[in-house]
Order: structure tokens, then C-alpha cells, then sequence
């Protein structure tokens, strides 16, 4: 729960901009509660994320994707890659304020996962991560509208979604 609370007082005082390049993003209600604060406070929020072609766990493709399409909705920025998977795991806040580590925003981190993250106070670090996240966003897909991301229900991940958020 360190990581977690960690996450909500780096939001919580963002002040321009906040950049997630996180595997497996699928919001818990505090996270959701915490990013649409930060987006009507008018930092500027950036997701870059798997899509169901680039995610190795696909079971968990729509949870993902449908917390990308409500991130988008409340205003961040939403990219999507479609190659490689992506299993990085950071953070930059204000171009000065870096977290990384094994943390995915998804409740099995929160609740079961023996996770760890650096949360390192370095301009230099978070302008070279921010370089990276540059460098990764400019290779994917950015989607345009939450309208725009189709996800594929099915069986499946209907139990996905399910399972992944009665943990909460």
C-alpha cells in the first residue's frame, strides 16, 4: 500500500504534467478518483500503454483498454502500442520527479504482488525518461477518442474484468 499511496501524493501535487508508461494499467476507484482531480486541475496527464495486439497477458486486454478509453475520457492523452510488448513501469511528474519500478497500476500489485519502486527526486533522470517515453509514444498509436478504441468483449474478458476488480 506504500506504492499506492506513494502514486496518489505524486498526483495529488503535480503541478504541469504527470507521463505513466505502465504494462498494465487498469484503474482501482482511488487511482480514478485521483487522475480526474489532476486532469481538472489542468495537469497535463499522458498514458502510454499495451493494446490488445502488443499485451502478453491477453486475458487482460479489456481491462486495460477500458481504463485507457476512461483515462482518455477524462482528458489525459492516451497511446497505444501495437508491436512489442511494453512491460516498463515508471512515472514522471513536473519533468522532475521519477517512480520505477515493478509497480503495475492494477489491483493484483496492489494486493498481491511483492512490487518495489524508486521514487527518485532528479531532473536528470526524469528528463531522460521522459526522452524514453518521447521515443516509445512516437512508435505507437495515439488514440484520438474514446469512441475510437474498440475492445473486444467476450467471454473472457468479461471474467477478466470481473476478477481483476472484485480484488478491490
Amino acid at each position: 500500500h506504500n506504492i499506492h499511496t506513494a502514486i496518489i501524493k505524486l498526483f495529488r501535487n503535480a503541478q504541469k504534467s504527470g507521463d505513466m508508461e505502465n504494462a498494465y494499467f487498469i484503474m482501482d476507484p482511488v487511482i480514478r478518483k485521483e487522475l480526474e482531480a489532476v486532469i481538472k486541475r489542468g495537469v497535463k496527464v499522458r498514458l502510454f500503454t499495451n493494446s490488445e495486439k502488443s499485451v502478453d497477458e491477453k486475458l487482460i486486454s479489456v481491462p486495460v483498454l477500458n481504463s485507457a478509453r476512461d483515462v482518455l475520457a477524462m482528458g489525459a492523452e492516451v497511446y497505444l502500442r501495437e508491436t512489442t510488448t511494453l512491460h516498463s513501469k515508471y512515472m514522471i511528474v513536473d519533468n522532475r520527479i521519477a517512480m520505477v519500478g515493478s509497480y503495475n497500476f492494477h489491483p493484483r500489485s496492489l494486493r498481491f504482488d511483492a512490487e518495489n519502486v524508486a521514487v527518485v527526486f532528479d531532473e536528470t533522470l526524469s528528463r531522460e525518461l521522459t526522452d524514453h517515453f518521447e521515443n516509445g509514444i512516437s512508435e505507437s498509436r495515439k488514440v484520438e477518442s474514446p469512441q475510437s478504441l474498440k475492445i473486444d468483449w467476450n467471454f473472457l474478458s468479461i471474467i477478466s474484468e470481473k476478477f481483476y476488480f472484485d480484488f478491490l
